[in-house]
């Protein structure tokens, strides 16, 4: 009865760490997720923080989630 559960929490939790591990690396797919590539540490987030319209992006985004958190908390309780 619990291997469904420990299935689906391997599924939903530790497969997406395998998109945490590219996020550190200079990825090529043809090597593989855990093929023989290049660690290139924060570099990948240092070169989008210097991109133009990232700091745009990262407004809208925390705007949305924001207002979702805010009516997904007023609707039900207004209702």
């Amino acid at each position: 009865m619990l291997i469904p559960g420990v299935i689906a929490v391997f599924i939903f939790c530790y497969v997406p760490m395998g998109g945490v591990i590219i996020a550190f690396q200079r990825f090529i797919p043809a090597r593989g997720l855990f093929g023989e590539q290049q660690w290139v540490g924060l570099k990948n987030f240092r070169t989008l923080f210097k991109l133009p319209g990232t700091s745009l992006v990262l407004r809208n985004t925390l705007t949305i989630a924001s207002m979702k958190i805010a009516l997904g908390i007023l609707v039900p309780v207004s209702a």
